[in-house]
């Protein structure tokens, strides 16, 4: 494995780290079934939508970033769960864009769906995201950014929430200390979502290789 350098992005990174999320999670299963057969409508849903959501997250919540020889391999969006009115507003937010276009309802829907399984033990700390630009991917730079916040996690007794995109995401998250909780979430026609939770974990992440 590579050795990476893992920080918090900040306010002048918000360009670098958007190109670089939009490159890594292109192919990802949710933003292939958000993006759906519309490439007009794509290529509006990422323009408008990728920049604003890192400098938002930026500003409001945790942007973390592994980095190699200065380029940004992996990116991920943290947030701190205090209560859930921030999903039901993000999902109206989104349908308001535009009513009739099929990415941004659909991107509402999972929202809305993750926010139906999120768990209501609060405060905890939700990975809206992570991706690992292509070339980077088998490298440990996914694991490398996931391990520097959940080894801070388990020093704090700190709780962590996601919903894994694939089975095989969720075998690699189970390795680092998540555990399955609740039902599946299944969007229409496309990939189906699985709730993992990491509650107060007393260990250090376990091994394997995410990105």
């Amino acid at each position: 494995m590579r050795d990476f350098v893992v920080e918090r992005a900040g306010p002048d990174e918000v360009a670098e780290v958007a190109e670089a999320y939009l490159r890594a999670g292109a192919d990802e299963a949710v933003a292939v079934w958000v993006a759906g057969p519309d490439e007009t409508a794509v290529a509006e849903l990422r323009r408008a939508h990728t920049p604003a959501l890192i400098a938002a997250a930026v500003r409001d919540d945790e942007v973390w970033i592994a980095r190699a020889d200065d380029t940004i391999c992996a990116v991920a969006l943290w947030q701190h769960m205090t209560d859930g009115s921030r999903y039901r507003a993000e999902a109206d937010e989104l349908r308001a864009n535009d009513p009739r276009t099929g990415p941004w309802q659909r991107l509402a829907l999972a929202v809305d769906r993750v926010a139906a399984a999120h768990p209501r033990d609060y405060p905890h700390h939700y990975l809206h995201s992570i991706a690992t630009v292509p070339e980077h991917r088998g490298t440990g730079a996914g694991t490398a950014l996931l391990a520097t916040r959940l080894h801070r996690f388990a020093a704090t007794g700190e709780r962590a929430f996601l919903a894994a995109s694939t089975e095989r995401s969720a075998r690699l998250y189970a390795r680092l200390g998540f555990a399955r909780r609740g039902q599946p979430l299944p969007l229409p026609c496309g990939p189906t979502l699985i709730p993992m939770w990491r509650p107060h974990p007393a260990a250090d992440p376990g091994s394997g290789t995410l990105g």
